[in-house]
C-alpha cells in the first residue's frame, strides 16, 4: 500500500482516540479547575492527545488535528443546540489552524517547538473566545 495512503488510514484512529481521552481528561481538568481549566489545561490536554496520537500512529498532524475539530464542533453543536452551531464552526477552523501550525513547526523546528507553539496558540484562542461569550452575557 502507498505509504500516504497508509499514513491517511491512520487519522481516523489517532483522531478518534485524541477526542475521547481528550473529552475525559478535559472534564477531569473543568470538575478540578473549574472554567478557568478551558483557558489553558484544555489546550494543553487537547494538543498533547491530537500531536501525541498524530505522531504514536504516524498519521499526518493536520489531518488528525482537522477532524478531531469536526468531532469536537459536532459535538458542540448537537450538544449545546443551534445557538452554538457558529461556535462549533469556529471550532473546526481554530483545529484546522492548531494543526497546520504543529505540522508546519515540527516540520522546521521540532515536535516540541511545535506542541508549544500550538497549545499557546489554542490557550489565546480559548481566552479569547471565553471573554467573548462573558460580554455577551
Amino acid at each position: 500500500m502507498n505509504t500516504m495512503v497508509d499514513a491517511s488510514l491512520r487519522v481516523i484512529p489517532a483522531a478518534l482516540a485524541a477526542a475521547v481521552i481528550a473529552y475525559r481528561l478535559n472534564a477531569l481538568a473543568v470538575g478540578r479547575w473549574g472554567g478557568g481549566a478551558v483557558g489553558l489545561l484544555v489546550p494543553a490536554i487537547e494538543e498533547l492527545c491530537k500531536t501525541g496520537g498524530a505522531c504514536l500512529l504516524g498519521a499526518p498532524i493536520a489531518l488528525v488535528h482537522i477532524l478531531f475539530g469536526a468531532m469536537e464542533a459536532v459535538y458542540d453543536g448537537y450538544t449545546a443546540g443551534q445557538v452554538r452551531w457558529a461556535a462549533a464552526a469556529l471550532s473546526l477552523a481554530g483545529h484546522a489552524v492548531f494543526g497546520a501550525l504543529t505540522g508546519w513547526t515540527a516540520h522546521r523546528r521540532g515536535l516540541p517547538l511545535a506542541m508549544l507553539a500550538a497549545w499557546i496558540l489554542h490557550a489565546l484562542w480559548n481566552s479569547f473566545t471565553l471573554r467573548m461569550a462573558e460580554n455577551r452575557e
